[in-house]
């Protein structure tokens, strides 16, 4: 039995990374290839944890460190028990937000290199994609879809940064990313998605 593909959707917050993942997932099952989809922060324990302390942040914050640890940890856990098994057994796995999700959003306060080290362990996907989006739009987006509401990255000054130290990571190899305009028509980003999905499997 031949191992999944592991590909990755990243963005920053209102990229369009989840509905994107979805529509990945449909074209490909249609294709007949077995898919899991899964995304980070996870729903097990762990990112459970992740996702109350960025509701509570802007109330109660935790320490930038501590919630590296938790991303950190939460991933080991996911790789652990869903993409690592789902992979072996043949499954293709697409996941909304991985690694370079920390480097990008845990940099603005912390060390690039020791949120590297503290991922040193995760899997390397075959294929990550960055899903790129001015701030501006994917606040508009984000408005949409949750009205008043935000978390601790959901602000323009927040974006802003995120998204240059995304296009930095690109820049200066810690990532490797095929990169696609996202503010493009969905049915297009799509397109364009599954065609780069498809240059994969035909290897």
């Amino acid at each position: 039995m031949s191992r999944g593909l592991f590909i990755v959707l990243e963005g920053i917050d209102g990229s369009g990374t989840t509905t994107q993942c979805a529509r990945l997932k449909a074209a490909m099952e249609a294709k007949g290839r077995r898919v899991l989809m899964t995304f980070e922060p996870t729903d097990r324990i762990l990112g459970e944890h992740i996702r109350a302390g960025l509701r509570a942040q802007l109330d109660d914050p935790i320490d930038p460190a501590t919630m590296a640890l938790l991303f950190a940890a939460d991933r080991l856990d996911h790789i652990t028990h869903v993409i690592a098994p789902a992979l072996e057994s043949g499954v293709d796995v697409i996941c909304d937000r991985y690694v370079a999700s920390s480097l990008a959003y845990q940099t603005s306060t912390l060390p690039l290199e020791w949120v590297a080290t503290l991922n040193e362990r995760a899997l390397v996907p075959d294929c990550t994609v960055f899903l790129r989006v001015s701030p501006d739009v994917a606040l508009e987006r984000i408005g949409a879809r949750q009205g008043a509401h935000r978390d601790l990255y959901e602000n323009r000054e927040m974006l802003m940064g995120v998204s240059t130290r995304y296009e930095e990571l690109f820049a200066d190899g810690h990532v490797a990313a095929t990169v696609l305009d996202s503010e493009a028509d969905i049915e297009a980003v799509t397109r364009e998605l599954i065609a780069r999905v498809d240059a994969l499997l035909a290897r």
